[in-house]
């Protein structure tokens, strides 16, 4: 099965499709079956391409290519089927221990774990937008926004724009300065039973 796997990376764009379902993978997969085509078209059979094609390239610049494209989509490849590396497991005890710090108001002891599980783990999402609220709520405002931008153009945190997009909101409006009150009247009745 693992040979199968190594397999993919034969036809550059293929491991990323099949193995992680990108659609990078795809476009890649797609041009590289143009660049074969061309090439062979341009070797084999100069007359079935327009003469536009025909006289901008020789069949040895498009083998070239085609190698070139070849390489750079099998040195591309490893990423998808290399394992990541082995996380230690205190990691989602860390996370859950910051998020208990955070909920008991302790901020330094929660951004403490946070960057003890960021420094082993720095794609996790969920840890990146715990230390951004607590980077809000000890009032480092520009941090928190850094954390945020950084958090938003990750691949792996398209599922938390939701929850990204609320805590950015919720940083301008402290930017902007405290909120008003909230009275009674604007009190729903199970909040106050609560």
């Amino acid at each position: 099965m693992r040979a199968l796997s190594w397999m993919t990376c034969l036809w550059p764009g293929l491991a990323g499709l099949w193995v992680r379902g990108r659609w990078g993978g795809l476009m890649a997969a797609i041009t590289f079956g143009l660049l074969l085509n061309f090439a062979a078209l341009r070797t084999f059979a100069p007359s079935a391409l327009p003469v536009v094609l025909i006289g901008s390239s020789s069949p040895a610049a498009a083998w070239i290519l085609v190698l070139g494209f070849w390489v750079a989509g099998v040195w591309l490849a490893r990423r998808d089927l290399i394992p990541p590396k082995a996380v230690p497991p205190q990691i989602d005890q860390w996370f859950r221990e910051a998020q208990t710090q955070y909920l008991q108001g302790h901020w330094i002891e929660a951004e403490t774990l946070l960057a003890k599980l960021l420094a082993q783990r720095p794609e996790d999402v969920e840890g990146r937008l715990l230390l951004a609220t607590v980077q809000r709520r000890t009032g480092r405002l520009a941090a928190a926004m850094r954390t945020l931008s950084e958090l938003s153009q990750s691949e792996s945190a398209a599922r938390w724009a939701l929850e990204i997009h609320t805590e950015q909101k919720r940083v301008q409006a402290s930017a902007e300065g405290p909120a008003e009150p909230i009275t009674e009247d604007e009190n729903p009745p199970l909040a106050r039973a609560a």
